[in-house]
């Protein structure tokens, strides 16, 4: 997998080339410092790190080869991303950002459903029969399953009479 580069140089938002670099970063969250191309200080970025997965479609029919992390775009600023110009605020930021990943990771391992990923190629109905839950509830399970990495939809499987919605088919990494 493709890690967020420590330093690059961007035209983001249209206002011309600047400087970002690494502060601090973790699993899941990250900080970098602006600077224009002058090495004049325009503030701190904060942000929870997105991955997108090998196997998602792109425009043309083609898919991701490899799995990489993205720096936000600026739909994401407000939402999971956030711009300002203290150091002490990033920081607060980056730790409030870190906690609200940790706990709803811990919200979600203490969940009354506690699903384990099937061996080999699995699609929800599968699923449902499994655990005796249904697709409301087992939905967003596997999406976090597939944003964590462990499973990746590996084809689309159509209905036996043809009817209906063809199913995803998974795969546990």
């Amino acid at each position: 997998m493709r890690i967020l580069q420590s330093e690059f140089v961007c035209n983001c938002d249209k206002m011309g080339d600047n400087k970002f670099r690494q502060v601090k970063r973790n699993d899941n969250v990250a900080l970098y410092e602006r600077k224009d191309m002058e090495n004049n200080f325009i503030g701190y970025e904060v942000f929870k790190i997105k991955t997108v997965l090998a196997g998602a479609k792109l425009p043309g029919g083609k898919q991701v080869e490899e799995s990489y992390e993205v720096y936000p775009g600026a739909k994401s600023f407000g939402k999971n991303a956030y711009f300002v110009s203290s150091l002490n605020r990033a920081e607060v930021l980056f730790d409030q950002i870190t906690n609200e990943v940790l706990n709803k990771e811990v919200k979600n391992s203490n969940s009354k459903e506690n699903v384990v990923i099937p061996n080999g190629k699995f699609t929800m109905k599968m699923l449902i029969s499994l655990t005796n839950l249904n697709q409301a509830k087992l939905h967003p399970i596997v999406k976090q399953w597939e944003q964590d990495n462990l499973i990746k939809k590996v084809s689309i499987q159509k209905s036996e009479n043809g009817r209906g919605r063809p199913s995803a088919v998974y795969e546990k990494l």
